[in-house]
């Protein structure tokens, strides 16, 4: 009895807990650019309506050291019609959680598809890569909080659980 109610709990527990997303975010990119190697992360994934970032990890060509020493800059645009202008901004070493990457937090102010650009230029050399990606539309509030939501009705669950058990094991004696 003991044990089963400990699996509901865990199993409880395991089901509000929030996903885990490693540093960086989605790989959104990964191309040679001269004698180095380009990733480009974004997060959250999905990527939806609103704040997002954009991490850029530089590798030299041999070995995969990261490279400390080059100065990116992004440019994103949504791919549309009369869009606006580029927004253009740096990626900065202090402005990502990882300082083996470059970093920069963009506003993606609407859904559908977007082209990102990285212009990389380190001593000499410089080079871009782009790709495209999709800005899907805002979340529901309901699907940001259903977590905390989800709390109530489970330790309902959880009490007329044990109540049950405590009952049963009452006609038993």
């Amino acid at each position: 009895m003991r044990l089963c109610s400990i699996a509901v709990v865990a199993a409880l527990g395991a089901a509000v807990a929030a996903p885990s997303h490693a540093d960086g975010g989605r790989v959104l990119l990964s191309e040679p650019l001269g004698a180095s190697q380009v990733t480009v992360f974004l997060a959250p994934s999905p990527v939806r309506v609103g704040p997002a970032d954009v991490t850029v990890l530089i590798q030299a060509g041999e070995g995969g050291a990261a490279v400390l020493d080059a100065r990116v800059e992004l440019e994103m645009v949504p791919v549309l019609d009369g869009s606006p202008p580029p927004t253009r901004l740096p990626a900065l070493r202090g402005a990502a959680t990882n300082q083996l990457l470059y970093g920069a937090q963009v506003d993606l102010f609407r859904p559908g598809a977007w082209r990102l650009r990285a212009d990389v230029a380190r001593g000499d050399e410089s080079g871009s890569v782009e790709t495209t990606f999709d800005v899907a539309p805002p979340a529901a509030p309901v699907t940001r909080y259903w977590p905390w939501l989800a709390i109530v009705p489970a330790v309902v669950a959880v009490f007329l659980l044990h109540q049950w058990l405590r009952d049963r094991q009452k006609l038993r004696e």
